[in-house]
Parts: structure tokens; C-alpha cells; sequence
């Protein structure tokens, strides 16, 4: 979450009414230079646009957004920024400013409210800012192309800002327990003794039992999704859903694994009757 800070009048319904100024803030831990994201991107921009045309011509080469698109390229050959008939690589540096990196702006194309903002940051939280694993193929190749992915410098990865990192528990900050192993954290987390938070440590504790019982002890919670195996992935949502769907398991799914992961949710979701059919070929 990011941090936020506001100020403003209210109005105080007490005896005399009066209006009193207040501020606000409320502290988020998000990293504000990538956005939590944990890297930031460097974009190739001859990957976005083609200087020797002009938006009327199509210089605009992101997939998908052609000329007749009407909230990704009609703002800019519409909203009065830009001329569309002049070739992108003839534009003022003014002018080149407006194109890549002008802030949001409420803008009327066709008599409709849309937000004309720059190329770059509008392809940024378009495509930049997904999980890339989850992007249609033709899209995350077009991704691949356009943008180098680093390490974020501001916060090394971990997706938190400063006052987040600088906040610790017996030494430990949430991004050191982030890359902690699930089993490894767990005992950390049952070293707290803290009875003002003992019903969170007891509910955090149940949940990451829950992962070692099905064999996925050796994760750690900065794993991204798009990394695991299928099978990992299997068990990872049998912890969260229940119903256990057994009929491609995959290799890691041997005898001993099995019970463990059927007896494990019998019990995790109260179920102290049921039937369980399975076959077995080689």
C-alpha cells in the first residue's frame, strides 16, 4: 500500500459549530520508486512508436493500438497536444515531451471525458506493471522487447520503503522474513512471545503449517506465483480452496505425499467423513 497524505477543512458538530483545518496521513509500505513491483524497467522506445511516421500514419507500434483505438492512440491525434500529421522524429522537444511523458490530463475527444497522458508511463501501467506469466503470448513477447527489468535500487528488491525495512521484530524486518524458508519462519514466528499479538502469531502460524503439511516448507513468501511448478502450484491451492483433485498429481505426488496431502485437508477443513476414490496406472 502506498503512503498517503491529505489536508482539508471539517466541520465540528459540537456546541459552536466551527470549521477546524486538519492533515492526514496514512503510512503504507510500498516502495515509491517501482511501485512495489521490486524492479524497475528501462523502455527501448523504438519499440513503442516509429519517428519517421506520423499518429495519423500509425507511428504508434504497441500491439493492439491501431489508429481507430479509441482510449489508447485517439487522445493523441485528437486532444490538440500533437499535430498527427507531423512525423514524430520532426517534433519540438516540447512537443516530444507531450507525446512520451505528459502527466494525466482529463482531455474531451468526441465529446467523451478520456485521460491523455505520455506514451511511456500509459504503456508502463498497461503492460509494465502486470505479472508478465499472466500476459497473453503476443503480449508479453512485445514486453520482453520494449523493457529491461532491474533490480529496484531504492529498496533491493524487497517491494518496501524505508520506514518499512527499518521496522524490526527481534532483529528481523518483514523483507528478512520474506525469504526466510516457510518451516524456518514458522519457528521464527513461535519464538514470539508477545501476548498482545498472540492471535495473529496462533492464525499466521496455522497458515504456514498448512503449507509444510503438503510438502512446501522449503518456499518462502518473496516466490513469485509465476514460478512454481505445477505441481507446487497444485498444492498451493489445496491449501487455500479444499477440494483435492488428485488425477494428475505429477511425479512429486508419491504414496507417503498423498496421505499427507489428503489427510492434511480432511482435517484442515473439518471434514470427518468422507470418501476418496483413486486409480492407479502405469
Amino acid at each position: 500500500m502506498a503512503t498517503v497524505r491529505g489536508s482539508g477543512s471539517i466541520t465540528v458538530e459540537s456546541g459552536a459549530r466551527k470549521v477546524e483545518r486538519k492533515t492526514f496521513t496514512r503510512q503504507g509500505g510500498m516502495c515509491p520508486r517501482c511501485e512495489g513491483r521490486g524492479a524497475v524497467s528501462d523502455i527501448d522506445l523504438t519499440q513503442l512508436f516509429d519517428g519517421s511516421k506520423s499518429l495519423a500514419e500509425g507511428a504508434i507500434i504497441v500491439p493492439g493500438w491501431t489508429t481507430d483505438n479509441f482510449f489508447a492512440v485517439k487522445p493523441y491525434l485528437e486532444a490538440g497536444f500533437l499535430d498527427p500529421d507531423k512525423p514524430v522524429h520532426k517534433y519540438t522537444k516540447a512537443e516530444l515531451h507531450d507525446f512520451l511523458h505528459h502527466e494525466p490530463t482529463r482531455v474531451k475527444v468526441n465529446g467523451v471525458n478520456v485521460t491523455y497522458e505520455g506514451l511511456v508511463p500509459k504503456v508502463e501501467r498497461s503492460f509494465l506493471s502486470k505479472d508478465r506469466e499472466a500476459l497473453q503470448p503476443h503480449i508479453r513477447a512485445f514486453v520482453e522487447r520494449a523493457a529491461t527489468f532491474t533490480t529496484c535500487p531504492q529498496c533491493g528488491g524487497t517491494r518496501l520503503n524505508d520506514i518499512a525495512r527499518s521496522s524490526k521484530v527481534k532483529g528481523t524486518n518483514i523483507a528478512d522474513a520474506c525469504t526466510m524458508e516457510i518451516r524456518e519462519l514458522t519457528e521464527w514466528a513461535r519464538s514470539l512471545d508477545q501476548p498482545s499479538v498472540a492471535p495473529f502469531i496462533a492464525a499466521l502460524c496455522q497458515t504456514l503449517d498448512a503449507f509444510v503439511e503438503v510438502g512446501l516448507g522449503y518456499l518462502s513468501l518473496e516466490r513469485p506465483t509465476g514460478t512454481l511448478s505445477g505441481g507446487e502450484a497444485q498444492r498451493v491451492r489445496t491449501r487455500a480452496e479444499g477440494p483435492i483433485d488428485l488425477r494428475y498429481p505429477g511425479p512429486w505426488c508419491v504414496p507417503r505425499k498423498q496421505q499427507r496431502l489428503v489427510g492434511g485437508s480432511a482435517h484442515r477443513f473439518g471434514l470427518a467423513s468422507w470418501s476418496c476414490a483413486m486409480s492407479e496406472g502405469n
